[in-house]
């Protein structure tokens, strides 16, 4: 398991690795740091409890960014007051039904379902991608619909795939 048999190692950005010791703090990595967890398979737990969409979003906005001294992206914002300008990009995460893992993209507001589907394929290095579908969640929380390959994907920041372990 991971507690047994798991240990969490500091990527520095030119490519050397470190052991953390337990108890030590992850919040002060760097910008192009990364923690990864070895010896241990994270796999989905059948009786975990669900999150709510809300929930999870709420999370994520508190999370401690790396490279952001500990501070995170709402301690981080709500200083700044400015109304951003209509971003160029949108950052899209792709999680997997499967396995709960997650990759994000940057891509235009107005990127169609294929286009994002490219885009992932690209970066993974994986053109099965091409021949899956992106599913977003219904709004009541009772299962995904598909999007249609054309379909553009608007305000959907979060979409799901099936049958691709990212």
């Amino acid at each position: 398991g991971v507690l047994e048999h798991g240990r969490l190692v500091r990527r520095h950005a030119d490519g050397s690795f470190v052991s953390l010791r337990d108890g030590e703090r992850v919040s002060a990595i760097g910008p192009e740091e990364q923690i990864i967890l070895m010896n241990a398979s994270l796999v989905v737990n059948p009786q975990r409890a669900d999150v709510a969409e809300e929930d999870y979003r709420r999370a994520e906005a508190e999370r401690v960014q790396p490279g952001s001294g500990g501070r995170s992206v709402v301690a981080s914002t709500a200083k700044a007051k400015v109304e951003p300008a209509q971003p160029d990009t949108v950052e899209v995460t792709i999680r997997s039904i499967h396995t709960g893992r997650c990759h994000s993209l940057s891509v235009p507001p107005e990127a169609t379902a294929i286009e994002i589907k490219e885009q992932l394929a690209e970066g993974l290095g994986r053109p099965e991608v091409l021949e899956k579908k992106l599913l977003r969640r219904n709004g009541d929380s009772s299962g995904y619909s598909s999007l249609a390959d054309d379909e553009v994907c608007g305000n959907k920041r979060q979409l799901f795939i099936m049958g691709v372990d990212l």
